[in-house]
């Protein structure tokens, strides 16, 4: 996994494609334990509350997706290679 070779300063990654969810931290949160949803509409009401962390995959899902909502207020400690691609990436609604 590409995250653990991250950790352990080994392996080669490589970025394919960015795609800014920066439009899911507003009805998105980790705690560690499970992602909490908040919904705005009522379709989607229907669907879960909470989903729990089953595996570790989904566990280092989370991890990151809360760095992300960290680091979204500073994209300007990333190298500028990276701050182009954000601006450049699709966003997810």
């Amino acid at each position: 996994m590409k995250v653990s070779s991250k950790y352990i300063l080994r392996g080669v990654t490589s970025i394919k494609e960015i795609v800014n969810i920066e439009k899911l931290y507003e009805n998105v949160e980790f705690n560690g334990e499970y992602f909490r949803f908040r919904f705005n509409n009522i379709r989607d009401s229907i669907r879960p509350k909470k989903e729990y962390v089953t595996n570790q995959k989904e566990l280092y899902a989370g991890v990151l997706f809360e760095i992300g909502r960290l680091l979204k207020d500073h994209a300007n400690l990333f190298p500028r290679d990276i701050q182009r691609a954000l601006n450049n990436s699709s966003i997810i609604r």
